[in-house]
């Protein structure tokens, strides 16, 4: 009898979970964080962005990357584990 209830679940279970899906033919849609593909980010190697005369800002672990004063950021950076970004040197505002 037990084996006969085994039986049943098992084929239950299986019948319930192995169906074949089918693929999903939905349109991805973006959130409020991620900007629209016209407004993505510039992304640059460390070495383009060094030819340019920038410098790379690396992410030390915690998240959190920033220009150093004096700089802003000018691209993202590729190419490490880390997020960073290019910084070039800020450009005074145009006197009057």
């Amino acid at each position: 009898m037990r084996t006969v209830l085994l039986v049943a679940l098992v084929t239950a279970f299986a019948a319930a979970c192995g169906g074949s899906s089918k693929p999903d033919t939905t349109e991805p849609t973006t959130t409020g964080d991620t900007p629209p593909p016209a407004e993505a980010p510039n992304v640059v190697t460390p070495e383009a962005c060094e030819a340019s005369g920038g410098t790379v800002a690396w992410d030390i672990g915690d998240g959190s990357v920033q220009c150093p004063g004096g700089t802003q950021e000018s691209s993202k950076v590729s190419g490490g584990v880390e997020p960073a970004l290019c910084c070039q040197p800020a450009t005074p505002a145009p006197a009057e």
